[in-house]
Order: structure tokens, then sequence, then C-alpha cells
């Protein structure tokens, strides 16, 4: 998507279009933000996110893209984690929600929240590829807890290490 300028510029061109002829559509404004975010214009996908949640207030994988999008951009997952929590107020039934933040606190070296996180995300997935998915990210985090636990060592987390660089 990045290597052709001219056809990333015509892309933008037409959602603009689309932005002004579906002003309220949700999934107009979504989709772009999630194409600003592939370009690495993280500010302005998280004004098309904020602008997507003023529409569709009640959709929490919105919150989940642009709590992604803030933290592509500030690096601050302790931050990121809060607004994610925050989001499952929005609908605790979404299992997108509870699988980015059992990622996160994964990342983060939270195990064991991770590993609750994640098994409230299987216990809502809907496909078989998101149960396949989900079970082994649970299985990563419960072998991490296991060999922390029985060996007595550091996990790294991405907060160790700062800024993800992406």
């Amino acid at each position: 998507m990045t290597q052709n300028d001219a056809g990333i510029a015509d892309a933008l061109k037409n959602f603009n279009k689309c932005m002004r002829k579906f002003d309220k559509s949700p999934d107009v404004f979504n989709l772009y933000g999630q194409i600003l975010m592939e370009l690495g214009r993280f500010g302005e996908a998280i004004a098309q996110f904020d602008h997507v949640i003023k529409l569709d207030p009640g959709n929490a994988a919105i919150y989940v893209h642009k709590a992604v999008a803030k933290y592509q951009m500030e690096g601050d997952i302790n931050r990121v984690l809060e607004l994610l929590y925050e989001s499952v107020h929005v609908d605790d039934r979404n299992e997108f929600v509870y699988e980015t933040i059992g990622t996160l606190e994964l990342q983060a070296g939270n195990l064991e929240k991770a590993t609750i996180a994640i098994s409230k995300a299987l216990d809502l997935a809907k496909t078989f590829q998101e149960l396949m998915m989900l079970s082994s990210l649970k299985k990563a985090a419960e072998v991490q807890s296991k060999v922390k636990d029985k060996y007595n060592v550091h996990i790294p987390s991405v907060a160790s290490y700062g800024h993800p660089g992406y």
C-alpha cells in the first residue's frame, strides 16, 4: 500500500468523496482511520476514530482501533490499557476488546491479567480461527507464567524496551 504514492493519493481522495457522500456512516470513517494507521498517520487516524465514536458510541471495536493508534503513536502501554479497560464498559461482550487487552497485557509482562482477558475473549469467540488464535495466545501466557514461577526468571516486557517502534 505504501509503495504506490499515486494509488494512495487516489484512494484517499475517493475516501474523502465517500465521507462527504456518506457523512453519517461510521464504517466509512472507521475504514479511513484504519488506512491512516497503515500509513503511519496516527494523529489523523485518532481524529477519525473520535468522529466514529460520536457517530456510533456503542461500538467498542472503535475504541480498540483508537487505543492501538495511540499506542503506535505514543508507546504508552499503560495508558492504552486504561483506555481498553474503559472500553469494556461500552461493550463487555466484545471479543476484540479482550483479545487486545490480553495481547497488550502479555507484552507488558502482566501474565495473570493477560490470561484472564484472553479467557474472556475465548468465551466470546465466534469462529474456529478466533478459537485457535486465542487458544495459542492463552497457552503462551500460561507457559510464560509457569516458566517465570518455576525458574524464578524475569519475563521481559515491551515496557522494558520503551516504544515498540512501529
